[in-house]
């Protein structure tokens, strides 16, 4: 691909992304939309020795119809670029994701804890 390919492939998404950010922005505070959603997920069902793949979600719907449409579409480019922020520091965000599991473990062992104590109490009424 020539520099000027390049330059015109960046520009075509980069337009594209705009648009579909602004979209996504006017259809989250519409609350004509009940379905919406956007996020990084992983696909279903595929996960192989540690390896996984990463895809990008993004639909909207309006009440009263069952369809939703694709609001996001991402091409070469943006994930290149994405996957070049991703590595950028992958010590921080493994140790941000750590935290996060940390966050959870903690929560689920309280939980766990008052679980436990309430049968415990229930005994105590023997």
């Amino acid at each position: 691909m020539s520099g000027n390919e390049t330059v015109e492939s960046l520009s075509v998404e980069i337009s594209q992304i705009t648009r579909d950010l602004e979209q996504w922005v006017k259809i989250k505070g519409d609350p004509t939309y009940d379905k919406k959603g956007l996020e990084i997920c992983l696909p279903d069902g595929y996960f192989v020795s540690g390896k996984t793949a990463v895809q990008f979600s993004s639909h909207a719907g309006i009440y009263g119809s069952s369809s939703c449409s694709t609001v996001f579409s991402f091409r070469d480019n943006f994930m290149r670029h994405f996957l070049k922020l991703l590595n950028r520091d992958v010590e921080k965000l493994i140790r941000d994701v750590l935290a996060s599991m940390e966050t959870e473990r903690s929560q689920r062992k309280q939980e766990a804890i008052d679980r436990l104590n309430g049968e415990l109490e229930k005994t105590k009424a023997w």
